[in-house]
């Protein structure tokens, strides 16, 4: 059995044809209605069913749980082949960001992965810098303001769902490092030419459970 848990997975939509055979696939958001997801009982339940083939799967199977990531992480007794965490990391606040990477190892299986997206916060420190010296006066300048509004949302976004951390390549290795609980086997750029990404430099980080 290969199970993979999405963290704040969001409202886009997944295909369980995807899935190969006997893989199951956890999507974990709080805004998610409960009325229409599994409880963390009733995903654990299937699975232990799965496992003892009580009730044996042919095809691979999705869940939706509605729950915050941590409280999920802290109750769900299974360890995970594979943990997703696609524009999510960077809402986790600073003073918070060990311990809940903790949290991911701790729900991972060894030499299991951990695939994090996030924006790529040196891109538009940079850019921040190279917009301040060309400041438009006396005009209204579209360019600049959309600029400005991109680099802002990356940085702070919405006061009702704000950007708690900052991410850049070397800060993503220290944060997942430093306790020795991942090690990263890969960092690339994404993001630039891509609509679901909405075209802005994402860093998509690869690492694994020791």
């Amino acid at each position: 059995m290969h199970l993979e848990l999405n963290i704040g997975s969001g409202k886009v939509p997944f295909d369980k044809t995807e899935l190969p055979d006997s893989h199951f696939l956890v999507n974990v958001d709080c805004s998610y209605s409960v009325k229409s997801c599994s409880s963390i009982a009733e995903i654990e339940n299937h699975l232990m069913k799965a496992v003892s083939n009580v009730k044996p799967f042919t095809e691979g199977f999705v869940f939706f749980c509605s729950s915050k990531a941590v409280d999920f992480l802290d109750s769900f007794r299974f360890k995970v082949d594979k943990i997703t965490c696609s524009r999510y990391m960077e809402h986790v606040p600073l003073k918070d960001l060990i311990s809940f990477i903790y949290l991911l190892h701790n729900s991972c299986k060894k030499d299991g992965i951990l695939e994090i997206l996030v924006p790529d916060h040196r891109y538009y420190a940079e850019t921040l810098i190279g917009l301040d010296k060309v400041l438009p006066v006396g005009e209204i300048n579209k360019d600049f303001l959309n600029r400005l509004l991109e680099i802002t949302t990356e940085f702070c976004n919405e006061p009702y769902d704000p950007h708690g951390s900052i991410w850049t390549e070397n800060l993503a290795k220290y944060y997942l490092e430093f306790e020795g609980y991942w090690q990263i086997k890969e960092i690339t750029s994404v993001g630039r030419n891509s609509t679901y990404l909405d075209y802005r430099p994402y860093l998509k980080i690869i690492a694994s459970r020791p």
